[in-house]
């Protein structure tokens, strides 16, 4: 979907229409190396095979579920990284990638401030069925898929 965007502003149809394309935003000041005073997006979600949803703004990235993971890396692999299967008591997991781009260390319990600041904005994505300006829309995700890790459907 960016790649529509990002096709129609070249003809100056910047903004996505209210109906539709309703994540994408056009990437072509970046392709041009505009210099931007603030990033594209206020935020990006991630979302897992499993229908687990993550969100990332700036260098924090929580993950809405004890794990991100639906398959594992290989055991060398882990090893390699420095990965281990540390026990997760948090109901889910939040990196700081500017000191952990590997994403080894669980902050979700050292840092409530961003948990709350990153969810309530998951939420209010999920709400509106979009993560773009512009008027609500329907979500179309299976209601299932809308939960947290303890299987509680969001408000």
């Amino acid at each position: 979907m960016q790649v529509r965007f990002t096709r129609r502003g070249r003809t100056g149809q910047c903004q996505p229409a209210a109906d539709r394309a309703i994540d994408s935003y056009s990437i072509l000041p970046t392709l041009l190396g505009t210099k931007l005073d603030k990033p594209l997006r206020e935020a990006t979600v991630h979302h897992s095979g499993n229908g687990s949803l993550a969100i990332r703004q700036g260098n924090w990235v929580l993950i809405d579920a004890k794990s991100g993971g639906v398959r594992k890396e290989p055991e060398w692999f882990r090893r390699e990284r420095g990965y281990h299967d540390a026990p997760n008591d948090c109901p889910g997991v939040l990196y700081d990638l500017s000191q952990d781009l590997a994403e080894r260390r669980n902050l979700y319990g050292e840092h409530p401030e961003v948990v709350r600041r990153l969810k309530t904005l998951l939420e209010k994505y999920k709400r509106e069925g979009r993560s773009t300006p512009g008027l609500a829309q329907q979500n179309r995700l299976a209601a299932s898929l809308l939960t947290d890790a303890a299987g509680r459907t969001s408000e």
